[in-house]
């Protein structure tokens, strides 16, 4: 997807999809997140003038309109912080009138800390890294929302940095199309060394199959923001009705809590049709999302992982979450496990019920293929 050169533009399918995973996570980390520590932060690093051409709201309003419904309960006045980095003076300018209308419209709006601010991301985030520097001060945490139009500007080392500090996430769309159409330029290439942070990507990139390629940079990327600090990474793929790829979102994380929360934000996108939705967290391949997810394929990645062990079911949680595609897996996959003796209970309490997992301390025993 290009730059649109207008102030404002349509919002497409896809594009609504994003929105609405942005939306129903800030739905479960504000007030998790509020709850728990003094100040938290949320950056929209591509913020746009906050408007599409039908009226809809842009990623800043949600996040707003989000947040409003927070003040007062989990939040307290100017516990968030809310930042939004908008490069165009143009569309800065409209994002402000937005903001201000919110504001007439509800004072709770004015509980939250929201500044806008016109400037490139790569020159906003190194004034916030050196600020934090200079004063020896922690990073709040916080959540950023990077959604450019393109791959320039977004320099690999400004993720280290985010995820130097504890309790950091990160929403990436990745414009994988534009990488893979325009990586034989040299003016291209330097924004892929800073993007990746090196050279790394000429491997990925020279794969000669069109799906092994794609395979292979999402691979790169998820590897790359492990190694700057995510302790759990996401992958997913968005497909438009002509089955090419609009975007690449990685969520990159710190936190089990955040991990799960996105899971269920993404598993709730809408299913209209309009494109397709599939998460390469499996690593044999994607797994498309929709309303009949085939836990047969579950079962067997549990069983290949955990064939002849003993592992408490928090393990299993985590593997399910971190490394399957999938997010329900207890009356979903465990309990058909269990009645077909393939999982036993270790030691249980006398009270516990077959087929039942509430305790995460709980040992089970996989059997062993035979």
């Amino acid at each position: 997807m290009t730059k649109p050169r207008e102030p404002l533009w349509e919002l497409e399918p896809h594009t609504a999809a994003k929105h609405e995973i942005l939306r129903r996570y800030l739905k479960g980390w504000i007030p998790k997140l509020g709850s728990r520590n003094r100040r938290i932060v949320y950056i929209d690093a591509f913020a746009g003038p906050g408007r599409y051409t039908g009226g809809e709201d842009g990623s800043p309003i949600i996040a707003l309109k989000v947040a409003r419904d927070y003040v007062g309960r989990p939040l307290v006045d100017q516990q968030l912080k809310m930042l939004f980095i908008e490069p165009d003076r143009e569309r800065n300018e409209r994002l402000k009138s937005e903001i201000t209308a919110l504001r007439a419209s509800d004072l709770a709006y004015s509980a939250i800390g929201a500044v806008t601010l016109q400037a490139e991301y790569a020159a906003a985030m190194e004034s916030l890294w050196a600020s934090l520097e200079a004063s020896r001060s922690m990073l709040a945490p916080t959540f950023a929302f990077v959604d450019p139009f393109g791959v320039s500007g977004l320099p690999y080392e400004h993720l280290v940095k985010l995820f130097h500090y504890p309790k950091t996430e990160l929403l990436i769309n990745m414009m994988y199309e534009e990488m893979n159409r325009f990586r034989g330029t040299a003016e291209f290439q330097k924004h892929l060394d800073s993007f990746f942070g090196g050279p790394s990507w000429k491997a990925a990139f020279a794969v000669a199959d069109r799906n092994e390629r794609r395979r292979a940079v999402i691979d790169l990327f998820k590897r790359r923001l492990l190694e700057a600090g995510a302790k759990y990474v996401q992958a997913f793929e968005m497909r438009n009705d002509r089955n090419q790829t609009d975007y690449l979102l990685f969520f990159g994380t710190q936190s089990e809590v955040g991990l799960e929360v996105m899971k269920q934000a993404m598993w709730k996108v809408d299913s209209s049709g309009a494109f397709t939705f599939s998460d390469h967290t499996y690593s044999k391949g994607p797994m498309l999302i929709g309303p009949q997810p085939d836990y047969g394929l579950l079962r067997r990645q549990l069983l290949e992982r955990f064939a002849g062990e003993v592992v408490p079911l928090s393990e299993i949680r985590i593997f399910v979450l971190a490394e399957t595609s999938f997010l329900r897996y207890k009356g979903e996959c465990l309990k058909l496990l269990e009645s077909e003796g393939w999982l036993d209970a270790v030691d249980p309490p006398p009270n516990r019920r077959k087929g039942t997992f509430a305790d995460q301390k709980q040992l089970f025993k996989f059997i062993a293929k035979p």
